[in-house]
């Protein structure tokens, strides 16, 4: 992958992991909401359900296809890249997770901790070093694989985690978290060495028909399962998802942003996506509290409230980055 594709896949996943959590606030609000706002609610978030995996097969599109001389040094780089990020994020959201919940305990902290969700979105930082763990011996094996294995490779580990995703509901804890995503984790690797000759309208097809059907069938059995079809449906291990998420990646490798000065807004974007990923979630309650979001239509909240957030957050990191020390708890 070149740059400009690297930066497109940064800027846009980072924007629809805001459209996602914003939209979230109507999708959970189903009961209280007027129907249709939710419905138009539903089908905003099922579309954007390839924003985290994008993320994850962007890493391994960049981790997997280099060589790794020595496993002690890699392993000592990435844990000074990521041991303070984690640390402080997770100090400072278990903070602000007992400043907003009345009745959180210790219990209810520790057990977060353990899942590896001091706040929801702190998931994905805690399941990033068992990618990093196996990124060296991942890359030897797949340095010897033909196209055709890691294909099938590819395949099989999402075929797997989807079945998984689908028949079972469990907790795990945060140090196994990564299991299942190592499918995203190869894809990346795969479809940077070996980008797939498809046709954008074709890959676009096949994003608006999944994405369709998540929010339909999410939409029909919700009256009757309530929350747990969310799960279901809108987990990144849903094959429905995984189609959408392999469609969208595909199709963003694709893309060929003109006139250059789009090219120049993403390419100064692109620094912050990580920071606008954790950060969007104070701003998204800050928006919230000071105007109920599921009180405004989804229709317009949706957009605006995205933009709002994603530029406070993009202005924030900006600044943070700015600074030598502050820098090394988002970089």
């Amino acid at each position: 992958m070149n740059d400009s594709q690297i930066n497109i896949v940064r800027v846009f996943s980072a924007f629809a992991v805001v459209w996602l959590h914003v939209s979230a606030k109507f999708v959970i609000a189903y009961k209280s909401i007027n129907p249709t706002e939710w419905w138009l609610a539903n089908f905003a978030d099922a579309y954007v359900r390839w924003c985290v995996p994008a993320f994850i097969m962007l890493t391994g599109a960049l981790s997997l296809n280099k060589s790794i001389p020595k496993i002690r040094i890699y392993y000592i780089r990435k844990f000074h890249r990521i041991a303070l990020p984690i640390t402080f994020w997770t100090i400072f959201y278990s903070l602000y997770f007992f400043y907003r919940s009345e009745n959180a305990t210790l219990f209810d902290l520790a057990r977060n901790f353990a899942k590896g969700t001091p706040y929801y979105h702190l998931w994905y930082l805690y399941m990033l070093p068992g990618l990093y763990l196996i990124t060296p011996f991942a890359t030897r094996f797949i340095s010897n694989c033909s196209k055709q294995e890691l294909s099938a490779l590819v395949t099989l580990s999402l075929g797997i985690a989807g079945l998984d995703h689908l028949l079972n509901q469990h907790n795990t804890l945060f140090i196994t978290s990564f299991l299942p995503y190592i499918g995203y984790f190869l894809a990346g690797s795969y479809l940077a060495k070996y980008p797939p000759n498809i046709n954008q309208n074709q890959l676009i097809a096949a994003c608006i028909f999944s994405g369709s059907l998540i929010a339909l069938l999410t939409g029909l059995f919700i009256p009757y399962t309530g929350n747990r079809v969310i799960y279901y449906m809108y987990g990144y291990l849903n094959p429905l998802v995984i189609i959408l998420s392999l469609s969208t990646f595909c199709f963003l490798q694709s893309v060929k942003p003109e006139p250059p000065t789009i090219e120049n807004v993403i390419c100064k974007i692109s620094p912050a996506a990580f920071g606008i990923y954790l950060i969007h979630p104070l701003f998204i309650d800050i928006v919230n509290d000071q105007m109920p979001l599921t009180g405004q239509h989804p229709l317009i909240a949706i957009p605006l409230v995205t933009l709002l957030v994603f530029t406070l957050s993009g202005l924030t990191t900006t600044l943070t980055l700015k600074h030598h020390l502050l820098r090394k708890i988002i970089a």
